[in-house]
């Protein structure tokens, strides 16, 4: 049994709360911090010891294996630092930080200290874009461009962006991990444009709602990203890869999956809600992998698996920084020039 703290107990912390219980892994949350008092009411009914603060969980001299960080992404830094500090294995959130610098500076105190540290960029462990993954190659042969497609079903709530980041650094940060991912390569530049035209909330902090990127990668593919933060029809997440031989197409899920067919045409189902709905089985597989790299840890063996680890964080948030760079001075711009 892995003992973990959750540092943090807002929204994505209950899902991953939830997906430890629905998912029955090997997971124990004995602790939780967070600051406000009706999060931790509701942390206390996972029969967790609960806490003000990271400091007196951390200082509560209770035998723990690791945290999962999942406070708001200002404290990503601060709190993974303790977790390490601590001698904690982590899983933080994304994005880890905000700088490519502290990105760096944890990954290397991670590896100092033998400590298992990891990014949660679920969708890794999606089971349609796994099967994605597992196809490509065999069935397109030499890939020549990857569409992807992430559409929130509505804007974030009032003060979110704020909390957040930019859209790229929250939203986006994804699909530049999957790109990469997917195609096992690195990004090494950026070119994106984006508008607001909606989001009255991040429009207020200067930053977008609707973006268009290009990826270029390192063996030269070319990978479109297309992310909007509000749609009328549901949680939009659609990935394309063409290449030589073929095309390879992963779709959304809907509910119910049937589609009718009758005198009026047909009628297709509307999309799942939202991502604890859409993503539900990749936070359980997320969690089981990080459960795997602790245990392998521990009997000085390196995991083998698909989770993201600092270099991959690092990608990530220069490809991020990179995008906004780009939106902003109307260039492409190199993940090089991101130090």
């Amino acid at each position: 049994m892995t003992d973990i703290a959750l540092l943090g107990f807002g929204r994505i912390a209950q899902v991953h709360a939830k997906a430890i219980a629905s998912g029955n892994l090997p997971i124990n949350v004995r602790a939780v911090a967070d600051a406000n008092p009706d999060a931790r009411a509701a942390a206390a009914q996972l029969g967790a010891k609960t806490f003000e603060s990271v400091d007196e969980l951390l200082s509560a001299g209770l035998e723990l294996d690791a945290a999962l960080v999942a406070s708001s992404t200002p404290f990503h830094v601060e709190h993974t630092t303790l977790a390490l500090d601590a001698g904690l294995h982590v899983l933080c959130e994304k994005p880890l930080s905000e700088d490519v610098k502290e990105v760096r500076h944890l990954t290397a105190l991670a590896a100092e200290k033998g400590l298992v540290l990891r990014t949660a960029f679920n969708r890794r462990f999606d089971p349609l874009f796994r099967d994605l993954k597992a196809r490509i190659g065999t069935e397109t042969g030499p890939v020549r461009s990857v569409h992807i497609i992430s559409r929130d079903p509505f804007p974030p709530p009032p003060g979110y962006p704020r909390s957040a980041g930019s859209m790229l650094r929250d939203m986006t940060i994804h699909d530049f991990d999957t790109a990469r991912y997917l195609v096992d390569d690195d990004i090494v530049a950026v070119t994106a444009r984006g508008t607001g035209t909606f989001d009255t909330d991040a429009l207020a902090v200067g930053d977008t709602d609707t973006v268009f990127l290009i990826l270029e990668m390192a063996r030269g593919t070319l990978i479109g990203i297309d992310n909007c933060r509000a749609t009328s029809y549901g949680f939009d997440q659609r990935i394309e890869v063409h290449g030589e031989a073929g095309t390879l197409h992963a779709g959304n899920e809907a509910l119910p999956q049937a589609t009718r067919i009758g005198a009026g045409g047909f009628t297709t189902p509307r999309l799942v809600d939202f991502f604890p709905t859409r993503y539900a089985q990749s936070y359980i597989d997320q969690l089981s992998s990080f459960g795997n790299a602790i245990a392998a840890a521990k009997a000085g063996a390196a995991p083998d698996d698909i989770a993201a680890d600092g270099r991959d964080a690092l990608q990530a948030l220069q490809a991020a920084l990179a995008g906004w760079r780009s939106i902003v001075e109307g260039r492409r711009v190199t993940l090089e020039e991101v130090v």
